[in-house]
């Protein structure tokens, strides 16, 4: 099973908090996506959704923009990114708003990890667990992800067929490395194209993709 199958299934009773943390930062991206087309979709979508950057000024504001009321929607997202990089003022400003968070906000916080313990205090750690006890935290590294199934999705969505052999030599080729396993498995696609046959050469090899797998090696 996925671990965006697990996030999904939350959305019919939403968390008011959502921590999205982990070194792949593909399902990072696609966590965060999918939580965004769930609360904040349609034509108010943009009076409803809020980023800021951890690390930049005016990121501490998120808690005031979380306490207003949605316009026009059921709920407000407000996404806090790269949490990485967040000082103490924010981490404060996080582990007060997940004492007491707003009913009519989703937020979420994402990237590759918490931020280092500052003067002898794990502010990550305590935040975490307080997110715990009130929304949904997601450890994003990979685990319960197929690499092969994830190339073989991708070519798919863009209409190509790939081969499970094709799929398996993209994931030798980038490591198994999650985002650029889905980058070359769209490369392979777009190279085949809709359809994913490639008539000129498949007297030659079991499948068009493998040729496009030829191709990508050859370059590399």
């Amino acid at each position: 099973m996925s671990p965006l199958d697990a996030l999904a299934r939350t959305f019919a009773s939403p968390a008011p908090i959502y921590v999205l943390v982990g070194p792949e930062g593909l399902l990072v991206r696609e966590a965060e996506e999918s939580v965004r087309a769930a609360f904040a979709s349609g034509p108010t979508a943009a009076f409803n959704h809020t980023v800021f950057t951890a690390g930049e000024q005016g990121a501490v504001a998120f808690s005031q923009v979380a306490a207003t009321a949605p316009m026009m929607a059921a709920r407000r997202l407000v996404v806090i990114r790269q949490i990485q990089d967040a000082d103490a003022a924010l981490m404060d400003a996080l582990m007060a708003y997940a004492a007491a968070p707003v009913s009519s906000t989703v937020l979420v916080v994402s990237g590759e990890k918490m931020p280092a313990a500052q003067g002898g205090v794990d502010r990550g750690v305590r935040f975490t667990n307080a997110a715990k006890k009130v929304g949904f935290v997601l450890k994003l590294d990979g685990e319960g992800v197929d690499p092969v199934a994830l190339a073989v999705a991708r070519a798919k969505e863009l209409g190509a067929r790939m081969e499970p052999d094709a799929a398996r030599r993209i994931v030798e080729m980038t490591g198994g490395e999650l985002a650029l396993v889905a980058a070359d498995a769209e490369k392979c696609a777009g190279f085949v194209g809709a359809g994913g046959r490639s008539e000129e050469h498949t007297s030659e090899l079991q499948s068009p993709c493998n040729l496009v797998c030829r191709l990508l090696l050859e370059k590399k």
